[in-house]
């Protein structure tokens, strides 16, 4: 769109304050964070670069939810949980506790922001420091979510567990338990009300599969009652 005078102006206000609020949101998760390090005796950064970035294989999705290849040329849309579970366990193996953070707010930017009429009561899971919203349907038998917060730092927890469970059948999210959450390798650097935050999200994850897997089952049997 061509913009031109007091509107330009205008665009490029709205362009820096978007930018301030980025930052902002970035520097307080970064301060909590290292009030907890500091707390564990983890030694952070003096002065973190809002645009640092970690290095790691990437084990997401790109923004049109097609599989990136990975090293054996194989795809993630073509893994089980368990072996997407095992490529960002090993990911986050990789880094040192701190990278670890910048890792995950990374993570965050694959997120498709959900509109305005999508943010609502009804799709928000409460528990959570952030605002999180997620939406879950089913295509064939898998089910489907889309998700996303308002805070980088929960951007980033709700894309790598949409990374996780997305494509799957319920019963094989199901499965999924709290400890192979943990077990990623992000749920030690989160505060503990965040962490409190992890799990009120997989609770609403397994109640939509419970759910879900319900409504194959009655389809099942009325299908074969046809």
């Amino acid at each position: 769109m061509y913009i031109k005078g007091g509107m330009q102006k205008m665009a490029k206000a709205m362009v820096k304050q978007a930018k301030a609020n980025m930052d902002r949101e970035v520097a307080e998760a970064e301060k909590e964070q290292q009030m907890m390090d500091e707390a564990n005796g983890i030694k952070f950064p003096t002065n973190p670069s809002v645009g640092d970035t970690v290095e790691a294989p990437e084990p997401v999705l790109n923004e049109d939810r097609k599989g990136v290849d990975l090293a054996d040329g194989s795809k993630l849309e073509d893994m089980s949980i368990k072996e997407k579970l095992g490529t960002w366990s090993h990911n986050f193996s990789q880094l040192e506790e701190k990278e670890k953070f910048y890792y995950m707010l990374e993570q965050g930017k694959g997120i498709i922001e959900l509109d305005e009429t999508k943010r609502i009561s009804g799709y928000r899971i409460h528990g959570c420091v952030s605002q999180v919203w997620m939406i879950p349907s089913l295509k064939e038998d898998k089910m489907l979510f889309e998700v996303d917060a308002d805070s980088h730092e929960a951007r980033g927890v709700m894309y790598i567990l949409q990374n996780i469970m997305s494509g799957h059948t319920p019963k094989e999210i199901l499965e999924v338990t709290d400890d192979d959450i943990v077990d990623i390798g992000f749920y030690n650097i989160l505060t503990e009300r965040r962490r409190q935050g992890v799990f009120a999200v997989m609770q609403a994850i397994r109640t939509y599969a419970k759910d879900m897997e319900e409504i194959l089952d009655e389809a099942a049997k009325a299908q074969a009652n046809s």
